[in-house]
């Protein structure tokens, strides 16, 4: 995180020349001919510096490759906020997730696309759990019951820039 030695590490993605990996993913997207690119918001939803380091890239890797759209993953801030609440009331959490004071993701009016995955949920709490120095499996978001993780988790939020994409095809 911010302030973390390892960040100023030789080969670590925040130390690397956002412009140089914009080149890289460029060439890429030329390559694919996409027509779309998934990307982090522009806090990199919590702050995280390689998720900064990824939008920055990443949108100058779309502007040089004419990728005409860019989905920034995000989160909707006032919906985890209600989810909070009620979740705390209704299953009578000892605390907080930690979501309400968090300012993580974006408002719900600049939210352009959410996507249901709750069909999804056992591979998204596995890919989770997967990034055990992000997610360490003490965390309150794996013990939450099936219902409770549904509500919080089951959702992929994003802030569209530029026309309608393949993840408009998906979404609500």
């Amino acid at each position: 995180m911010a302030g973390d030695a390892a960040n100023d590490a030789p080969g670590s993605l925040w130390s690397t020349d956002a412009a140089e990996v914009a080149s890289r993913l460029a060439a890429i997207l030329d390559d694919e001919q996409a027509a779309a690119l998934v990307t982090y918001d522009e806090t990199g939803i919590y702050g995280h510096p390689d998720h900064l380091q990824v939008h920055r890239a990443a949108a100058m890797a779309a502007s040089r490759a004419g990728t005409p759209t860019v989905y920034e993953a995000t989160v909707d801030r006032e919906y985890l906020h209600f989810v909070e609440t009620h979740l705390v009331e209704q299953a009578i959490l000892a605390g907080d997730l930690g979501m309400v004071r968090s300012h993580i993701g974006v408002p719900s009016v600049m939210i352009t696309n959410a996507v249901d995955v709750s069909s999804e949920l056992d591979r998204k709490r596995a890919a989770m759990a997967a990034h055990a120095s992000q997610i360490p499996e003490t965390t309150s978001a794996f013990q939450l019951g099936l219902e409770q993780f549904a509500a919080v988790y089951g959702w992929e939020w994003f802030v569209r820039q530029g026309p309608p994409g393949p993840i408009d095809e998906l979404g609500a």
